[in-house]
């Protein structure tokens, strides 16, 4: 009788206690139901909720992947530990709620929207955690004075090194410093490790100027906040879709970790456009001669001679009739500067040379030269603001100069016939008819435009290659995203 109550005993205790744990614990939400609404919020609310679950500490992902099984269980993480309806649905004042705790995080550590000069990849910054800042070849430095937190934004050159050599470089281990994890993907890479007794968080996104990216480097001081940082650093780099539509339900998907813990890989991205022309120097100030079409556009600005670093630069006036733009750079920039003819006319059948940078992705880097003739003194439909010349022209060759004999700017490359309309309408595809823009149109239009150029009225003939050395002093290439 005895044993039997205290088996009555413990099986009621069993009972109340399984009772007790179905109160606690809520059933699992319904995944598919969970995505659905999800896929129904505006963009900008999936991205609230990404970067709100990264700063509240329940998510480590990427966003892009869409409602994976990570992401349900993060906004079931942040239900349960808020007292929300645990059903892995943020109605619309749970998502303020969201929005407000994430806030704390964002004030706290004082995150701002900084972009690359070059290629205007967008990075959160913890502006606070920082007692300084400065430029340097690369980009940016952000330290502190006791030296527990450092940052770096950073850009490379595909023209310096490809995405894939940058990698195995950067991953390579050196004295003092150790690599624990690296992975490659196609659009990005991860490398973390410790580097003289502090951790450190690489990523590197590929980009149409080559890779951008970010190294957060950290003591036990920000042990803590260096997984939601590095997160959401990471995140900021990928570029949000236009709209996303609902799909079935998600795999998950192993990927680089973030300073803590695992992070998702990012999607597949649609590069930002991006293009390339020429351009040259005619001011010691840093002012460049280009066309309209190459730069007067663009979203950011980058000048460079090979073996040179990127340099940003601003469009500081434009004639798009004209096709003609004139840019500064941001900072000082070395190295001669170009001569305007300044004497008897150009005629027909002069010697000319042409340098730039055609074709940036088959071509080399370094520059190309050509030579050829002014075949006449106007172009199509007796364009009297334009030379037709026969020295073989690009896509890349745009706004280059144009050369005598004697090194001396007498026109600006802009265009050269359409093969494929010539082929429609005349039945024959021309063999080098390109034109460019007549010196003395350009130096109406900087002279609008208050720049004080230098004019040279007579000089020494010189071998093609001594005018290809001349040119590659002046003549940049001109990298354009928009």
């Amino acid at each position: 009788m005895e044993q039997y109550s205290l088996g009555l005993l413990i099986y009621r205790l069993a009972t109340l206690a399984l009772g007790l744990l179905l109160l606690v614990v809520p059933a699992r939400a319904d995944f598919l139901a969970a995505q659905s609404a999800y896929n129904s919020q505006t963009v900008d609310d999936q991205v609230s909720t990404t970067f709100g679950l990264v700063a509240t500490g329940d998510f480590n992902g990427f966003h892009g992947y869409g409602f994976t099984e990570r992401y349900y269980k993060a906004i079931l993480a942040f239900e349960t530990r808020e007292n929300l309806n645990v059903d892995g649905v943020l109605q619309p004042w749970e998502l303020v709620r969201l929005k407000d705790e994430a806030s704390k995080f964002f004030a706290r550590y004082e995150l701002q929207s900084r972009l690359h000069a070059v290629t205007g990849s967008k990075l959160y910054v913890p502006r606070n955690l920082f007692d300084k800042e400065f430029a340097y070849e690369k980009g940016v430095m952000f330290q502190r004075n006791d030296h527990e937190l450092s940052l770096s934004f950073a850009a490379h050159s595909r023209f310096d090194t490809s995405f894939s050599d940058l990698f195995e470089l950067l991953r390579q281990p050196v004295s003092d410093r150790s690599v624990s994890y690296s992975r490659l993907r196609p659009s990005f890479f991860v490398i973390t490790g410790e580097n003289k007794g502090r951790k450190f968080y690489t990523y590197m996104e590929q980009v149409p100027y080559g890779a951008s990216g970010f190294t957060l480097s950290w003591g036990l001081k920000f042990e803590g906040a260096a997984g939601r940082l590095t997160t959401l650093m990471a995140n900021s780099f990928l570029a949000i879709p236009s709209q996303q539509t609902p799909s079935a339900p998600s795999i998950e998907i192993e990927a680089p970790p973030s300073a803590s813990s695992v992070a998702q890989e990012p999607p597949k991205q649609e590069e930002p456009k991006s293009g390339a022309g020429t351009g040259f120097k005619i001011t010691s100030e840093g002012h460049i001669l280009t066309n309209f079409h190459v730069a007067g556009k663009c979203k950011s600005i980058s000048v460079r001679r090979p073996g040179t670093v990127p340099v940003a630069a601003r469009v500081i006036a434009g004639d798009e009739r004209n096709d003609l733009a004139l840019l500064k750079a941001d900072q000082p920039i070395e190295g001669p500067v170009a001569e305007f003819h300044d004497g008897a006319p150009v005629k027909a059948g002069a010697e000319i040379v042409i340098y730039g940078f055609p074709l940036t992705q088959l071509l080399s880097s370094s520059g190309n030269v050509v030579t050829g003739n002014v075949t006449s003194l106007a172009g199509i439909g007796d364009n009297s603001s334009l030379y037709q010349v026969s020295a073989p022209v690009q896509p890349g060759n745009s706004g280059g100069p144009v050369l005598d004999r004697e090194g001396r700017v007498v026109g600006v490359v802009v265009s050269k016939l359409d093969s494929l309309f010539a082929l429609k309408e005349l039945a024959d595809i021309p063999q080098n008819v390109n034109f460019a823009i007549k010196a003395s149109v350009a130096q109406n239009f900087l002279d609008g435009a208050n720049v004080a150029y230098i004019r040279q009225s007579n000089g020494a003939e010189l071998k093609t290659t001594a005018l290809a050395e001349k040119a590659q002093g002046f003549t940049y290439l001109v990298g354009c995203r928009n």
